[in-house]
């Protein structure tokens, strides 16, 4: 059986109101001016909280307190629609996994909350392995799935670079709303979760990548 592996936020769920909610409430507890560098935010989400803070120079009392809000704006997060069905249909014949940059509880959480931790099979998160762009977390998630993934799916140049370095194939998902990203020579780019299933069947029939050890 084959594997596709997805990033979390802005490709499977619908979270940027409750992140950026949450990252300017922290930012204004903590003095910095979280305003001025909420696109540079955006375009780093699937890095761990930690590395982004200490790119940004702020406090190290930041994802914690981050985390703290962020919990009392969970609920404003959704699946994006036909992401569910998209699922759906590729469990048929795939594994599902999920590398994330954020910490495993909030990621369990929300995979429970927005309807989407029955269709996933593997989850690896900031918890598990070093975070995107580097490789490990995919390679992580591969073995736990037993089987070589076909795609990486994201919507950042984190992601698509993380793919790359893994050596798997890098789409680009552009129904997330999040700002643009330059396309690597090689990358595939989606319009739609209900073009995943067509784009899995074309990739299936292509010669099997082995799994990293």
């Amino acid at each position: 059986m084959s594997a596709i592996l997805f990033d979390l936020d802005g490709v499977l769920i619908d979270s940027w109101e409750a992140v950026e909610s949450a990252f300017l409430a922290a930012s204004t507890e903590l003095s910095v001016d979280g305003a001025a560098r909420l696109g540079d935010f955006r375009a780093r989400m699937g890095m761990p909280l930690e590395a982004i803070v200490d790119q940004f120079g702020f406090p190290q009392a930041f994802p914690a307190c981050f985390r703290h809000h962020a919990r009392a704006h969970d609920h404003k997060t959704r699946a994006f629609p036909g992401v569910a069905a998209m699922l759906h249909a590729i469990r048929q014949s795939a594994r599902i996994g999920v590398v994330t940059g954020k910490d495993r509880p909030r990621t369990l959480m929300l995979l429970e909350s927005t309807g989407l931790a029955r269709y996933v099979d593997a989850v690896v998160s900031a918890s598990d392995a070093p975070g995107k762009p580097r490789p490990e977390g995919l390679w992580l998630c591969e073995q736990r799935l037993g089987a070589a993934a076909l795609a990486f799916i994201g919507d950042t140049a984190i992601d698509l670079l993380a793919a790359h370095n893994a050596g798997r194939t890098a789409v680009l998902a552009s129904w997330g709303g999040g700002p643009p990203v330059s396309a690597r020579p090689g990358v595939i780019e989606i319009a739609a979760p209900g073009d995943v299933v067509a784009l899995l069947r074309a990739l299936d029939g292509e010669p099997q990548r082995q799994a990293a050890p």
